[in-house]
Formats: structure tokens, C-alpha cells, sequence
């Protein structure tokens, strides 16, 4: 009877195991080559509570509003300087229960819009500066640091005023070096960073673009007082390629490059990055692999992955568990919700 009881657990087991299986379901997607639902490079998405949707598309230069099921309502926006009118370069986009901002780069301000898309008033930036995340009365953005090649965060109040900026941290290929002017370019290329904000618990969290040895996340205050990190593994063995610090650099018959390109929060407890995998034989790209990691904030344990179709292309925004994506299916961008179900 016992090899009967230990053949049945094991089935358990692996039933149980199954179970607990994350899936991707798909449960909106927007996007044809009719007027209102063609897009070109969506580069934010936004619900309120009442579930309309908001996309900022830079190619357009234009934002538009959806109803919940993906009905178009609204559209501003064209590209120029002046009122109402929004560079090339626009997005991320933000809501936090009030207002819409919108980072619009190349006119250097940051737009505030109510929930009918009219524009309140703009918020100068000084410089050009990546990423946008909001916390309070509080802005969040990167930006490089005065005269090295390595990025820190920025905070700003809500009359885009400077308060302060943290962050001096580095990817370790890069610690304990000393570099040169002809370093600069690409030492400042692979230590980018990417950020991502709780608004609920008030926390910051920063990891770097291109990761050594390990994946590093690291917590902040809102006042960009450091709390604590985590480290994860990679998928694969990996150590950073030395050869691409170098410049012109001496690309060997077979690399890897690992990167993360986006970090979400996931409630309280979990972290979303974007991560990829890339090979090369010599400079030329052979094979991408995109991947959805879930990562325990305490612990830093990997809770999942998932590998992603080629027709994902990003994700824009998530809200515990579903996220907005970019998609391309054929020639049509769309956006799309998903469910990421446990």
C-alpha cells in the first residue's frame, strides 16, 4: 500500500503545483486601422476609477480617453510648443485620483490634465530628464549626475521646483573603476537605471537597466532615505560581458546580454520586472528571450516567469494583478489588458 500512497501524493503534488501555475489571460485589447484606434508608439496607459482608459501615443503626439470597454470618448493633442500641442517625445503618463500628468520631454514640462483631457497647467523641467513617477505632492525622475556618467533620482515638488536627489549606486561591472573621457559614452550607456513608485506604502524602488552578476533592488523613502535591498538571481548563469565596456569593442563569436527594462510594483508585497535576454554571434543579434519575472519584495525570491510572445511588446502600467501592455499583431499596435492569475 505504501508505493499506492506515495504514487497518489505525488500526483497531489503535482496537481497542487500546476494549480499554482501563473496564466496570462487577455482580457481587452484596443487598437485597428480605424481613426480613433490606430496607434503609433503608445508610451503610456492609465485607468481612473471608474475604469476609463487613458494612452498617450508619442508618435502621434496626442493623448486619448477610452471608456471601459475600449470605446473611444476623446482626443488632444498635436505636435508643436504651444498650448494643447505636445512634442514627439511624450510619456510616461500618471494619475493619481485627481489628475493626469504627462512628461513631455522636448518642450521640457510636465502637463497636468483633469479627467476630460483639458489641460490645467504645465510644470517646467529643467533639463532633459527620463522616467516620471509621483508620490504625493512629490515627482520622481533620472537623471545623470553632474559631470559622471552614472544616472541618480531627482525629486521634485509640485511646482517643479528641485528638492533634492539620491542614489549612488552602480552596477558592480563598474565599481571600484576609474574611467576616462573616452569611457564616458559607454560607461554612461550601460549604467542606466529604472524606477518604480508605491504610492500607497510611499516607497521607491531602483534597479539597474544592464545587472551584474545578480539582479539588485533598491528601496527608498519618499524622501529618498535608502531603506533596504534585494538581490536576485538571473535565469541564466551570467556574468557581464567585459568586452562591451570597451570601445571600439572586440565582440567574441558568442555572447549573451541581459537587461531589464521596466519595474513595476505589484501591490505590497511583489515586483514585476521586464526582463530579456539577448545573444549574439559577434555583433549581430541571433535570439531574444522576453520574460515577465515576480519577484518577493522581502526576499528577493523569484515567484515566477513567464515568457512572452514576440507580439509583447512592453508593459506600460500594473495594478496588482493585470497589467497594460503594448502589443503588435501583424502591423497593428494595440493595447492590452491583462490578468496575471495565480
Amino acid at each position: 500500500m505504501a508505493p499506492k500512497r506515495t504514487i497518489l501524493f505525488l500526483v497531489l503534488l503535482i496537481a497542487l503545483n500546476l494549480s499554482l501555475e501563473a496564466e496570462l489571460k487577455k482580457l481587452l485589447s484596443i487598437g485597428s486601422n480605424q481613426p480613433h484606434y490606430l496607434f503609433m508608439t503608445v508610451t503610456g496607459i492609465v485607468n481612473d476609477e471608474e475604469g476609463n482608459i487613458y494612452v498617450a501615443d508619442t508618435g502621434g503626439s496626442f493623448i486619448r480617453k477610452y471608456s471601459p470597454q475600449g470605446n473611444f470618448i476623446k482626443e488632444v493633442g498635436r505636435y508643436g510648443q504651444g498650448p494643447g500641442e505636445f512634442s514627439n517625445s511624450i510619456g510616461p503618463l500618471l494619475y493619481d485620483g485627481q489628475n493626469l500628468y504627462l512628461k513631455d520631454d522636448l518642450n521640457y514640462r510636465i502637463v497636468v490634465l483633469d479627467k476630460e483631457l483639458n489641460i490645467k497647467n504645465y510644470i517646467k523641467l529643467r533639463g532633459l530628464r527620463t522616467s516620471l513617477n509621483k508620490i504625493d505632492d512629490f515627482f520622481y525622475l533620472i537623471s545623470l549626475k553632474p559631470g559622471e556618467p552614472f544616472q541618480q533620482v531627482e525629486i521634485y515638488n509640485a511646482q517643479g521646483d528641485f528638492v533634492s536627489s539620491f542614489f549612488d549606486e552602480r552596477p558592480d561591472f563598474l565599481k571600484g573603476r576609474t574611467f576616462s573621457k573616452e569611457d564616458y559614452a559607454v560607461w554612461m550607456a550601460f549604467s542606466g537605471l529604472v524606477m518604480a513608485t508605491n504610492p500607497v506604502s510611499r516607497e521607491i524602488a531602483v534597479t539597474f537597466v544592464n545587472p551584474g552578476d545578480k539582479i539588485q533592488i533598491f528601496f527608498y523613502t519618499k524622501e529618498g532615505k535608502f531603506k533596504n535591498k534585494i538581490e536576485t538571481s538571473h535565469l541564466i548563469k551570467y556574468k557581464f560581458p567585459e568586452f562591451r565596456l570597451h570601445w571600439p569593442p572586440k565582440h567574441p563569436d558568442k555572447s549573451t546580454h541581459l537587461s531589464i527594462w521596466a519595474m513595476h510594483f505589484m501591490g505590497p508585497q511583489r515586483i514585476l520586472l521586464d526582463y530579456w535576454i539577448i545573444r549574439y554571434e559577434l555583433n549581430k543579434v541571433t535570439e531574444e528571450k522576453h520574460y515577465l519575472l515576480v519577484i518577493d519584495k522581502s526576499s528577493g525570491k523569484l515567484l515566477h516567469q513567464e515568457e512572452l510572445a514576440e507580439s509583447f511588446s512592453r508593459p506600460l502600467n500594473v495594478s496588482n494583478d493585470r497589467l497594460w501592455a503594448l502589443e503588435i499583431e501583424g502591423d497593428i499596435p494595440k493595447v492590452t489588458l491583462y490578468q496575471l492569475d495565480y
